[in-house]
């Protein structure tokens, strides 16, 4: 076995919500985004229940102990009359939350199936905590800021300097709210309304300044760049089912470069669902998150292993092999006699309460190919090879790997680039790719250096299907949620969480190599959780930690008693729980208390 720089260390095993005995657990809403929430300032974490937002504080020793919430966030529609995309009953359920810095503040954003977006100060959530402690009852459920997009949305990112706010829809639109640029001091009682777009007076709060028309599908992730490249919110990196990923310059209101990996614009068909590299996840990283290695190490190489077709076509540095270098992971994950599902225990939760949204609804934005984001789409193909897990592998090595497209290689899944100039005018920060099953990284582009054969400045580093694992006929339905919606970065430690709602996530070190005079970003895959040993019952235990449910979210942020050190010196903790309310703790960290070199940093 290789040895690895970051590890995760089990903190035990939790559940969110009341205790069976006490009330009725909520209810949580299937088929979204990441539902889930730490606080980087505060001991505070945030789970989304369809419309609700339960606020908990959880323990240092990750014992039993978030089961009564110390409040709750909720808000009213701003429009009464939308409709849900996914659930026509409860149209205002949360289909993804966000943690960030909006200025100097800590916010948290949602986004929700009718199209709303609310956005709350964590300040006044402390206040209204605090007041309830003191025996008053507070009613603070108004965000500070709260807009509508007409129809569900996905896709929320916030750019922490400029002060903007980016929300994507199943319009296939993304509105820009920014923020006024001057420090304000919010009211607590003041709820704000949009406004139609404006010239910045520098007397408004915030201003509606670029509304997008983004193709023919639907965007489940945007985001701004905050590693300090892009200080003025200028570049907008969006990705959508249609495997397409948009580069957006705000100042110009216009996509400058379109980038897709696989099949070519042509032969994908504009705007249809790419069933391998449907896009879920795209984010900038900073390079001094990336530490310095020989390229074996980088890699996760061991001594006598070669990157595939590395002689043939260098351009490409497929890493989908490594992964069996890690320990404590399993291929499959099977029940025992007495599985989570068929448990009477008191903590264990009944399927009953996890609402199946309604199959049959119409969409609401007049498309009725069923290429959405949540279950229309994925339900559509429920049946076809894209939830087998089971396949031929004595077949792969007969095959050329540049046509194994959607095989497990990336060989075949070079980037294609529609324009012919550079990403976000060569921004020199490497990009992460998260599809439906594979990931990749794509070097800073050096347009302006080297001309039009900058347009790719290879090599592209990834994994295809980093994730898979066989789940066992009576589970085969968490294959329906094999998509990898989930993400974390932490730039101190160099370290990016990538996870499939079906239910495991791969933990990655970003490493780099010089090769000549240039400078190669790439990435090391140091484990995949929950660890094998967590998906198998042990010491006298009827269930394994790891229930056959899917992911509802996870969330890093500081471990409480570290939350006011400097950024590098904080301990790093993640969560992942999943839809029957368990929750898995972990402490993220590199081995020696070593850092990647970043302070300050906000993604």
């Amino acid at each position: 076995m290789l040895e690895h720089d970051v590890e995760a260390v089990p903190l035990g095993a939790f559940k969110a919500g009341p205790r069976a005995e006490d009330v009725e657990s909520p209810s949580v809403a299937p088929w979204r985004n990441n539902l889930t929430a730490l606080s980087q300032e505060h001991n505070l974490y945030f789970v989304a229940y369809y419309e609700l937002i339960y606020v908990y504080e959880p323990s240092g020793s990750g014992g039993n102990t978030l089961h009564t919430p110390v409040h709750s966030l909720r808000s009213e529609p701003t429009r009464p009359g939308n409709r849900g995309y996914l659930d026509r009953y409860r149209p205002h359920a949360i289909n993804n939350l966000l943690i960030a810095k909006l200025g100097t503040e800590e916010v948290l954003a949602c986004v929700r199936d009718d199209g709303d977006c609310d956005v709350f100060l964590l300040r006044h959530v402390i206040a209204a905590i605090e007041t309830s402690r003191q025996g008053y009852f507070d009613s603070f459920e108004r965000p500070m800021f709260q807009i509508s997009v007409g129809i569900s949305a996905w896709g929320l990112s916030i750019h922490s300097a400029a002060r903007m706010l980016a929300i994507s829809s199943n319009r296939h639109e993304i509105t820009v709210i920014k923020f006024a640029l001057a420090d304000q001091v919010y009211d607590a009682a003041t709820s704000y309304e949009a406004q139609p777009a404006k010239q910045d007076t520098g007397e408004s709060r915030y201003e509606t300044s670029v509304q997008v028309y983004h193709g023919l599908s639907n965007i489940p992730h945007i985001a701004f760049c905050n590693t300090g490249d892009d200080p003025h919110g200028r570049w907008l990196a969006s990705t959508d089912i249609s495997g397409d990923c948009r580069f957006l310059d705000l100042q110009a209101g216009a996509i400058v470069q379109f980038v897709r990996f696989g099949r070519s614009f042509a032969e994908a068909g504009y705007g249809s669902y790419d069933r391998i590299n449907a896009g879920w996840g795209i984010i900038f990283l900073d390079r001094r998150s990336f530490v310095g290695s020989s390229k074996r190490r980088a890699l996760g190489q061991d001594h006598t292993e070669e990157l595939p077709d590395a002689k043939t076509d260098p351009t490409i540095w497929d890493l989908s092999r490594t992964i069996r270098h890690l320990g404590n992971i399993s291929d499959h994950f099977l029940s025992t006699p007495s599985d989570p599902l068929s448990s009477e225990s008191d903590d264990t939760v009944s399927e009953s309460n996890i609402s199946l949204p309604d199959t049959n609804m119409v969409s609401t934005d007049g498309d009725t190919s069923n290429t959405g984001s949540g279950p229309t789409s994925v339900l559509r193909g429920a049946n076809n090879d894209m939830y087998d897990d089971i396949e031929d592998e004595q077949t792969e090595d007969a095959i050329n790997p540049a046509i194994l497209y959607g095989g497990d290689r990336i060989c075949g899944n070079k980037p294609r680039f529609q324009q012919a100039t550079g990403i976000c005018d060569d921004l020199p920060c490497p990009i992460l790719h998260a599809s439906l099953r594979n990931i990749y990284l794509l070097q800073p582009s050096r347009f302006h250096e080297i001309g039009r054969h900058g347009i790719f400045a290879p090599p592209v580093v990834g994994f295809a299907r980093p994730l898979r694992q066989y789940i066992q006929g009576q589970h085969r339905d968490l294959n329906m949620f094999d998509r990898m919606n989930m993400h974390a970065y932490i730039p101190s430690l160099g370290v990016v969480i990538v996870a499939s709602q079906k239910g495991r996530a791969i933990v990655l070190a970003l490493t780099k190599v010089k090769v000549g005079t240039q400078t190669v970003y790439a990435m090391r895959a140091e484990c995949i959780l929950p660890f094998a040993s967590q998906e198998r019952t042990q010491n006298g235990s009827k269930t394994a930690l790891r229930p056959f449910q899917p992911l509802h979210g996870i969330a890093v942020g500081p471990i409480p008693g570290s939350e006011g050190l400097r950024y590098e010196d904080k301990r790093w903790r993640l969560f992942m729980m999943y839809q029957d309310y368990t929750v898995l703790k972990y402490e993220i960290r590199r081995k020696g208390g070593q850092d990647a070199g970043v302070a300050n940093v906000v993604i």
